[in-house]
């Protein structure tokens, strides 16, 4: 899933829009009984069934239902590679997506998709560059809290050191040679022999690398994390002029760990850097109390968040505030029923924010900046 899926779920369609999240199993007993089917299976009559208490007709129903039937009804679709499955169906639209987020089973049908459940995929800030080093191999990963993606290198970085230390062994036969013919005799002598030369040699091949990752990284200020052999993690330290390299390191062989293990393993090093930055943003919500820049009024959040001046939203996990706003008179209005015209409120500050740049965390009420407030947001200058 990417920003733009977001942007695309949150655009304009046509009403109902269903949105199903469950959680899935990767393997073990639940898998061979067919639990998360039979889950999706129940989920899908709770969906009929509501849909039928809105007073939707039986065609619209039976053609919204269509394709997730289809999905239980597909055996070999049921191998699941993640903890959780959404789905969003609309008249116009349906959308599927396997999320490393354990999501509680629910169905909320609604004038717009639900899509705070996901927004733990997304929070903003909690990325960084994984640089895997090996000598025959070199990866550069995007890694989050529940994500790793491969960056293509192209030609920038040396994959391997011989590439790198060929071309330097090219280079001193021309000067050998060259050396050779002025002085008559040889002036260097058991290139790659030894120790010490062999860590040379590492070093060549790592400036390599570390010139053509300052190319890649020049607008970055995101932590750099390094994975590999303690030894060779040394060595690199000395050739490195990024930035942000993080002190810690992955020690392992990149090559015998999948990528899901490279991503667990990177997370637990820098769990406690990302918290930090929420704390922080917990800090700044308590100093700015009584100064005009924080809120824990949803009337007064809406409008804020529809202008884009959130610049931090924090939501319960459980948050169920449903309602119509009225941005063209400021007006705000509590539904006690669950179905249009009213829409989750949570989900409208909550994509606004994110939209428009905001970080946004979801959190259990006592972790919340005030425990008896629902949301809370820090607003920009």
């Amino acid at each position: 899933m990417k920003k733009e899926d977001i942007e695309l779920l949150a655009g304009e369609h046509a009403a109902p829009c269903v949105s199903i999240y469950m959680p899935t199993h990767r393997t073990g007993e639940a898998v061979l009984k067919g639990h998360d089917r039979l889950l999706l299976k129940n989920l899908l009559k709770d969906v009929k069934r509501n849909l039928a208490n809105q007073e939707y007709d039986q065609k619209t129903i039976s053609a919204l239902a269509a394709p997730i039937q289809e999905l239980i009804d597909a055996k070999h679709d049921w191998n699941f590679r993640s903890e959780g499955l959404v789905l969003f169906i609309s008249p116009d639209l349906f959308m599927t997506f396997q999320l490393p987020l354990k999501f509680s089973p629910q169905t909320i049908i609604s004038s717009v998709f639900y899509l705070v459940p996901l927004m733990p995929f997304f929070v903003d800030g909690e990325n960084f560059i994984l640089l895997t080093l090996e000598l025959n191999e070199v990866k550069l990963y995007k890694v989050g809290r529940y994500s790793i993606k491969e960056i293509y290198i192209e030609e920038k970085i040396p994959s391997r050191m011989e590439d790198q230390v060929g071309y330097d062994h090219e280079q001193k036969n021309l000067q050998f040679r060259s050396q050779q013919q002025a002085y008559g005799e040889a002036m260097f002598h058991g290139q790659g022999e030894g120790k010490e030369d062999r860590k040379d040699e590492i070093l060549t091949f790592f400036r390599g690398i570390d010139r053509g990752l300052s190319s890649i990284l020049s607008a970055e200020n995101t932590p750099l994390l390094l994975a590999g052999l303690d030894e060779q993690i040394s060595i690199y330290k000395k050739a490195n002029s990024y930035h942000n390299l993080f002190e810690k390191h992955l020690s392992c062989h990149p090559s015998d760990l999948s990528s899901d293990e490279l991503q667990l393993g990177a997370w637990k090093l820098l769990e406690s850097h990302f918290d930090q930055e929420r704390n922080e943003k917990l800090e700044m919500f308590q100093r700015y109390q009584d100064t005009g820049r924080t809120s824990q009024q949803i009337n007064e959040i809406i409008p804020m968040a529809i202008q884009g001046r959130v610049d931090t939203l924090f939501i319960q996990y459980d948050m169920d505030v449903w309602g119509t706003y009225d941005p063209t008179n400021n007006l705000l209005k509590i539904s006690h029923e669950h179905r249009s015209p009213a829409v989750p409120l949570d989900n409208l500050m909550v994509v606004n924010t994110f939209l428009q740049g905001g970080k946004i965390y979801l959190m259990d009420k006592m972790e919340m900046p005030v425990p008896s407030s629902e949301c809370c947001a820090i607003f920009h200058k």
